[in-house]
């Protein structure tokens, strides 16, 4: 039971007979149910990026696959940092959970109603987004949040800003009714537009090399 007032008080009772007479126990059990709270929270969120947690997203995504009618247009998306080993050797592993930590927020600018954002592990993360009307708002969607990749930067305390780099991968729930299918598919695209967005990288490295030479 939750007494009232600030803060919240929870206590068990119990009653019993002994002969003729009923007797009631009464245990305050407020430290046991907040040390739940607290590791249930734990279980439920990344403690860095205040994402859900990679135990929460499969359980959630669980869930909404066992009532296919609430997923509408769907779709997976993985994304993963491109360059934050990086920055863990430049700036140091604080900068580093910086740049995690404005990776998940170039997610969260991405204003579906319905969506699941995680942190897997490490600097990868998955959202799926469910409940949309039609595939072209998935596909707006995603070229919101590669609008978002483009402009999303961050600034060491010594003041130099470089952008924040990753790479998605996405896939459609008609494509697959298994959502391991999907995060298999999202995932390899996701390694494919790494790959195409590293060779992107290293021409403009090779033409900023070879201008310096120039001058």
């Amino acid at each position: 039971y939750i007494l009232p007032g600030t803060p919240d008080r929870y206590i068990q009772i119990t009653s019993f007979e002994e002969g003729s007479d009923r007797y009631g126990l009464i245990i305050d059990k407020t430290e046991e149910v907040r040390k739940y709270r607290e590791l249930e929270l734990k279980l439920h969120r990344d403690e860095l990026t205040g994402l859900y947690s990679r135990y929460f997203f499969y359980r959630q995504i669980e869930q909404l696959f066992q009532e296919p009618e609430k997923l509408g247009h769907a779709m997976m998306l993985m994304v993963d940092s491109d360059d934050l080993k990086i920055v863990n050797d430049t700036y140091g592993h604080e900068t580093g959970d910086r740049y995690l930590c404005r990776m998940a927020d170039a997610l969260r600018t991405v204003e579906a109603e319905n969506k699941i954002i995680a942190r897997l592990g490490g600097d990868e993360f998955a959202m799926f987004i469910y409940g949309v009307k039609d595939d072209s708002k998935l596909q707006a969607y995603i070229e919101r949040l590669k609008t978002v990749r483009s402009e999303t930067v961050l600034a060491p305390k010594n003041g130099e800003i470089f952008p924040v780099r990753f790479s998605v991968g996405y896939a459609f729930l008609k494509e697959s009714a298994d959502y391991h299918e999907l995060l298999e598919k999202a995932d390899s695209r996701m390694y494919a537009d790494k790959q195409k967005r590293k060779k992107t990288v290293d021409k403009t490295i090779t033409r900023l090399s070879e201008r310096e030479e120039v001058l």
